[in-house]
């Protein structure tokens, strides 16, 4: 299962490296969930766009251990490590791969284009990436990765520049990119346009947020904002923290802040004691087996064209009513099992590691 880390700091003044190391010891605690890769996405320093000074984005991502991830970032050339920022977004991720093999390519954070204008970290899965990536597509947007997650981002983009015009907020952008998502997911996002804030969003998939102040902290304040898209289905609650935290009680006149977002409370539990709580398809598991190199024999119904096109072998099933399909799909999986036993010498009546066999239907 994927991890995800995020970490911001209002007022209170923290360098380059204490902000890595921060995301870095995040994905450690996030390790026993089992992944394949890790990637984080931090600020650079200034660039200058349309003669407005914006801080770039640096993203580092890295095959295999975490350890690895670190070495990545401690081998960046050219990067004040003691530059001290005020107000600053982190965000991290280690990735179990679902879509596309394990490489650096594939993990996150996802970008939206080379300047990364525009990032993020998903946990979950969603099930009409296609249908969107081929109408991004279709608007010359390239594709670099195999995931789900960079159409995501990249939707991101395409509204931004649909809509830069007129001042669109980082909210309201992020709310239009997921009304259009289906399926399961916990988002973070970060941007070069909206410096200084983070948008996280979740829908199924968990988030928990860590809130650390020197005063006392009013979590009945934070912005959560519930809209119904066009299919009438609520879309997922979002949190937006940025320079305007007043919209945050924060009792006595010390306004500094800081937040830990992750996907499990083990993360952000040694920095502060306040947090914050806020199914996917047959073909995701299929892929996410795919994407291990494994050789998985799927049952389907013979005009399911999507299916067979990617599976390496496959049995044909007729299609019948809804509640009978699962039925119906028994009795080759029976036949498949006992054949198979009996071809590998077992005794079919005295049936073996009965706790480790899954069946999906």
């Amino acid at each position: 299962m994927c991890g995800i880390f995020g970490y911001l700091n209002y007022l209170v003044k923290r360098d380059r490296r204490f902000i890595a190391d921060i995301l870095m010891n995040g994905l450690h605690r996030l390790e026993y969930r089992g992944y394949d890769s890790s990637g984080i996405a931090f600020d650079g320093d200034n660039i200058e766009e349309n003669n407005n000074n914006k801080r770039a984005c640096i993203v580092v991502r890295q095959k295999g251990k975490v350890e690895e991830l670190e070495h990545a970032v401690k081998s960046l050339e050219n990067i004040d490590w003691n530059g001290e920022f005020s107000i600053h977004v982190g965000i991290a991720h280690t990735r179990w791969a679902t879509h596309g093999e394990p490489s650096a390519v594939n993990s996150h954070p996802q970008r939206s284009d080379e300047q990364n204008q525009f990032v993020c970290v998903h946990n979950g899965i969603i099930t009409n990436y296609k249908d969107i990536k081929q109408y991004l597509i279709n608007k010359n947007y390239i594709f670099e990765s195999e995931t789900d997650t960079e159409v995501v981002i990249k939707l991101v983009k395409y509204l931004y520049d649909k809509h830069k015009n007129e001042n669109i907020g980082f909210q309201k952008l992020i709310e239009m990119a997921c009304s259009q998502l289906e399926g399961a997911f916990a988002l973070l996002f970060k941007s070069i346009h909206y410096p200084g804030q983070l948008c996280a969003t979740r829908r199924g998939s968990p988030m928990v947020i860590g809130v650390k102040c020197a005063d006392a902290f009013g979590s009945n304040h934070i912005p959560v904002m519930f809209s119904k898209d066009l299919r009438g289905v609520f879309s997922p609650p979002l949190l937006i923290t940025d320079q305007a935290t007043t919209d945050l009680t924060v009792a006595g006149n010390d306004r500094s802040i800081e937040y830990y977002f992750a996907s499990d409370a083990s993360a952000i539990i040694e920095h502060t004691n306040q947090v914050i709580f806020m199914e996917d398809d047959d073909l995701a598991v299929v892929n996410n087996v795919l994407a291990r190199g494994g050789q998985p024999v799927l049952i389907c119904n013979d005009d399911d064209e999507e299916l067979i096109k990617i599976a390496p072998r496959y049995i044909t099933v007729p299609c019948t009513v809804d509640c009978l399909q699962g039925i119906l799909c028994v009795v080759p999986m029976q036949l498949l099992s006992f054949h198979i036993a009996v071809l590998r010498g077992y005794d079919v009546d005295c049936p073996r590691n009965l706790a480790k066999s899954v069946t999906v239907a």
